[in-house]
């Protein structure tokens, strides 16, 4: 009974080509029922066990299903495997692709979430008509790689703001889909030019076009601050940090702004937060060696002075600060040597010259004072003309 149902188990292409005697032409006009029977009765047990168990490689049987059905059957079958799996290729290529075209139309779409209504939806058309322009628009938010916004961007690097407020008002004009980044481009070009209303007005579209934008709030707080509009300054830098939490430029400028209002303990919180972000910036380290030192906390703020200059040892300015430190603390010929060092990096450091005098004639070293002093004046004289 096994073995019987062993031999149901094979296919009729089977039974024939693995039972030899069965190969004559009139057997294949037989059903397989008629052919296991006929299997039973003609071979031995042995003879029936060898066609159930024989293991044959995948090409022997494709050889074996020829000849059973003939080459024309075979490479009809063969063709229509290919044809299926060819299909079935295609078919997921097509559904990878307009997977790939809607998550790039989403992309683009999210650009249009606050502009009024009847343009963003005359946008939105526009895109969807034609593929080539949801691609054009798609390089452009991804890269911003056309021509002029290169030219523009080239030009406020060679120190031509000019001409890149020029070019920056013609992709406002031509590109509809990255307004924000193009009006904070202007707003920078301005800002270079020393246009600081101009700047803002830029600043505010960009914010305009995308409300969480915290670059352009940033930008926007740096154009304020130096209008002297220092409360709208902290206001547009607590915005951006409302967006985004970790921007680092935020603190660093909301530090900056609120020593320049005496808060230094407000400023000294801002510093800490983004040395948690960006611990790596000898700025910010100067900056609250600084804060620190207005504090009157010397010692402290001398830490904070060697950091950045851990991290930057040609920093003339923290040698400075760490100087003035050193003055307070009364340690009169380490506060000279960190005015030296900070002259030899950059010997036309006014303020250094300055803060040299002092110790000088703290140290009672009347005629090198008034060396340095003289140097100082000379140096101040050179920057008023």
């Amino acid at each position: 009974m096994a073995i019987e149902e062993k031999l149901k188990g094979l296919k009729k292409w089977e039974l024939v080509t693995r039972a030899r005697k069965l190969k004559e032409t009139r057997y294949r006009r037989l059903n397989k029922k008629e052919l296991i029977e006929y299997i039973k009765a003609n071979y031995t047990e042995q003879e029936i066990k060898a066609i159930i168990d024989v293991k044959l490689p995948w090409w022997k049987r494709i050889r074996d299903f020829t000849h059973f059905y003939g080459i024309q059957t075979a490479l009809s079958l063969f063709v229509g495997i290919i044809a299926i799996i060819l299909a079935f290729i295609f078919f997921q290529s097509s559904k990878k692709s307009d997977a790939a075209l809607n998550k790039r139309l989403d992309i683009i779409l999210k650009k249009f979430e606050n502009r009024d209504p009847l343009e963003r939806d005359r946008l939105i058309k526009e895109l969807k008509e034609k593929n080539e322009d949801l691609e054009t628009a798609l390089k452009d938010e991804r890269a911003g790689n056309t021509k002029e916004r290169k030219e523009a961007i080239n030009a406020l690097k060679k120190g031509n703001p000019t001409k890149a407020q020029e070019l920056f008002k013609r992709r406002i004009e031509k590109d509809k889909v990255n307004l924000a980044e193009n009006y904070l481009n202007l707003g920078n070009a301005y800002y270079v030019d020393l246009k600081f209303d101009e700047a803002l007005e830029s600043y505010n579209k960009s914010i305009e076009n995308k409300p969480d934008y915290h670059e352009a709030w940033v930008s926007k707080g740096i154009a304020l601050y130096d209008l002297s509009r220092y409360e709208e300054a902290l206001q547009a830098y607590d915005k951006a940090i409302e967006i985004k939490p970790d921007y680092y430029q935020a603190w660093y400028n909301k530090g900056f702004t609120l020593t320049d209002l005496g808060r230094h303990d407000k400023a000294l919180e801002a510093y800490n937060k983004a040395i948690e972000i960006k611990p790596d910036d000898q700025s910010v380290w100067n900056n609250k060696g600084d804060a620190l030192r207005k504090l009157s906390r010397h010692e402290e703020a001398l830490k904070a002075f060697d950091k950045a200059i851990e991290i930057k040892q040609d920093y003339h300015e923290a040698l400075s600060y760490k100087g003035i430190a050193l003055h307070h603390l009364g340690r009169h010929d380490e506060a000279l040597e960190a005015y030296n060092k900070a002259i030899e990096i950059k010997p036309d450091d006014h303020d250094s010259w300055y803060n040299k005098w002092g110790v000088l004639v703290a140290m009672g070293r009347l005629k090198e004072a008034m060396k340095a002093y003289r140097k100082y004046n000379e140096l101040k004289k050179n920057i008023k003309k």
